[in-house]
């Protein structure tokens, strides 16, 4: 590298402020509009060149320390107790229990594949994992064999206290899907005594809620328990995968997703849950990044066995092997095959989508999904306007203040959107 020579910049304008996006080295530096203009000039050199590098030195120490791969999805069974609309996988369709994942297979096969690759976090699913035969002996001898973070993905209606004091001291995490909880007084206790049950055993407990246009209510509720038991919150939409795909549900469109931050922001305002875990999705800070996790940073073993790059995407393109079958050497050889591929690239990478490669915001989102079929998926207005957010008007380090900001963000780009439509 050139003494003092800045990298050619990606740069994001917004009004007196710019970002300077670095692809390479995976830095973003926020800087005046008047220094971006004049990134030529040796006394911006001067000024900008020693954060920059700076940074670049932190990033390749973050990731020097990365697992090769972040998360590694381990579905149990397809087999379901429940039969959601929504569901990715598909549950209790196509099954062949006879072929899925047994716990011989678990340590014959399963394990020395989990050794090769060292996830950082192993997440266990289905289906529903709790109804797989000898889940709790396939839960301990993953943990005992890796040091991987263990989640546990739940409906939780099969949780009860033999069964957590069976997975204690093995699951650092159980995350419990929630849509289904709000059909009665009952069921909303059931779901606080489950939290309680886990979190008196040392386990995180992580609420994840579907949110479809017409649980609006519910949705509140479950921000109202996430609050007592000071809980994480994801909250998320319907997407066009799986199950939700054959039945044709319409996802949610740009207006209706800026319209459900913003309700669910002025509840957490109104309701003062600013110090909760729930919080937590406002302090999250931009990435850069070339590509979506599934270009080599996600994989996903099916039940029968199947492995894909892509929790999401269970399609033959997508396939690296079968752990029941394939040597883990040569499974390692077809995933780094794989990524050479160039259709494999244009699936994941951004500089080489279609629709995002001319997009100065495409190093900040990870690019379009490539399981998303939905026009709505591609409209990207309300993306991009958190990214701005995020960029430029995230300021300071009192919480109160950067919820009312992102209120009266919301609320400014959703008048915006419908001008924006009612033009066209």
């Amino acid at each position: 590298m050139e003494k003092n020579k800045l990298t050619d910049f990606i740069i994001i304008w917004n009004e007196d402020k710019a970002a300077l996006i670095d692809p390479i080295n995976k830095v973003c530096l926020g800087v005046s509009n008047k220094i971006a203009e004049n990134l030529e000039d040796k006394s911006v050199i001067k000024k900008i060149y020693p954060i920059w590098k700076q940074q670049v030195e932190l990033q390749n120490e973050i990731v020097s320390q990365q697992h090769k791969i972040n998360t590694l999805y381990l579905m149990v069974t397809r087999k379901c107790n429940m039969n959601c609309d929504f569901c990715a996988i598909n549950a209790n369709q196509n099954m062949k229990l006879d072929q899925e994942i047994k716990i011989e297979d678990v340590r014959q096969k399963v394990i020395p594949f989990l050794k090769k690759y060292n996830p950082h976090k192993i997440i266990i699913t289905g289906g529903e994992p709790l109804i797989k035969e000898k889940i709790q002996e396939i839960i301990a001898e993953i943990h005992h064999e890796m040091d991987s973070f263990i989640i546990l993905q739940s409906n939780g209606l099969n949780i009860d206290n033999e069964l957590l004091d069976g997975i204690a001291n093995n699951v650092d995490e159980i995350d419990f899907s929630t849509k289904h909880m709000f059909q009665s007084i009952e069921k909303e206790t059931e779901l606080k005594n489950h939290i309680k049950m886990v979190q008196a055993r040392g386990m995180e407990v992580v609420l994840s809620f579907i949110y479809d246009r017409e649980n609006k209510e519910d949705l509140y509720k479950v921000i109202d328990i996430a609050a007592e038991y000071n809980t994480e919150l994801l909250i998320n939409i319907v997407a066009s995968i799986g199950r939700a795909k054959d039945n044709r549900q319409q996802i949610l469109t740009e207006y209706e997703k800026m319209e459900m931050n913003l309700d669910v922001a002025q509840y957490i305002y109104l309701k003062n849950y600013i110090e909760k875990k729930l919080f937590s999705f406002m302090l999250k800070n931009i990435q850069v990044q070339n590509s979506c996790g599934a270009y080599g940073r996600v994989i996903a073993v099916f039940p029968e066995g199947h492995i894909y790059m892509c929790q999401c995407l269970e399609k033959n393109k997508f396939r690296i092997g079968n752990v029941l079958n394939d040597d883990v050497d040569k499974l390692e050889n077809t995933l780094d095959i794989l990524m050479d591929k160039e259709y494999i690239k244009k699936s994941f990478c951004v500089d080489a989508k279609e629709i995002c490669k001319d997009c100065n915001y495409r190093y900040l989102c990870g690019g379009i999904c490539p399981a998303s079929t939905e026009e709505n998926d591609f409209e990207c207005y309300f993306r991009k306007k958190m990214i701005e957010f995020k960029l430029f008007c995230k300021n300071g380090e009192n919480k109160k203040l950067l919820l009312e900001e992102y209120i009266k963000y919301l609320m400014d780009i959703k008048k915006d959107y419908t001008e924006k439509v009612q033009l066209n």
